[in-house]
């Protein structure tokens, strides 16, 4: 596997350990096709902060929702096709359940790649013409799109060229008799 974090054996024995019993190894949510995740959620500032550094990102603290009873948390979110990478990493150190999690997981991204091929502007004409009609949650699973590139495309932001032409050549609800 290319290995795009210097991280020694020891290094990424550690990290799977900590996943192991701290980590969430999830499948892409239908609003983000191409975004699986590795998560971690703690108390624990510094082990969070050690797990950032070692893999070159940043962590986020979480609001305190009710200090007085709880501690403060952290959260660090990999997205993506490092998240993908975190997963072959770690994989051989994890036990049997994990396993099977990242199984599932790298299965999907096997078949289809994290990398979506180039919008061709035949399908940014069927989006367009497919606004007001669908739901962009239902465009952006017939596509393998993220819910924000469907609305992107709708809006304008993406292939704004488009925009006159597919409304010009949907029929208006009133010229149907």
């Amino acid at each position: 596997m290319p290995r795009d974090f210097d991280l020694t054996e020891l290094e990424i024995a550690w990290l799977a350990g900590l996943l192991e019993g701290e980590g969430s190894f999830l499948r892409p949510p239908p609003s983000a096709p191409r975004q699986p995740r590795v998560c971690i959620h703690m108390t624990d500032e510094d082990v969070v902060q050690k797990v950032a550094s070692m893999l070159g990102l940043q962590y986020l603290h979480l609001k305190d929702l009710n200090p007085n009873k709880w501690k403060r948390t952290y959260k660090l979110d990999i997205k993506g096709s490092r998240a993908l990478k975190v997963m072959e990493l770690v994989y051989p150190h994890m036990g049997k359940r994990r396993r099977e999690r990242i199984d599932k997981i790298l299965h999907m991204f096997k078949e289809q790649p994290i990398r979506a091929p180039k919008l061709t502007e035949a399908q940014a004409r069927d989006i367009l013409s497919l606004k007001g009609l669908c739901s962009a949650r239902e465009v952006a699973g017939q596509f393998q799109l993220s819910i924000k590139t469907i609305e992107k495309i709708w809006k304008g932001s993406r292939w704004p060229q488009l925009q006159g032409s597919v409304e010009a050549k949907r029929p208006s609800p009133t010229s149907i008799t």
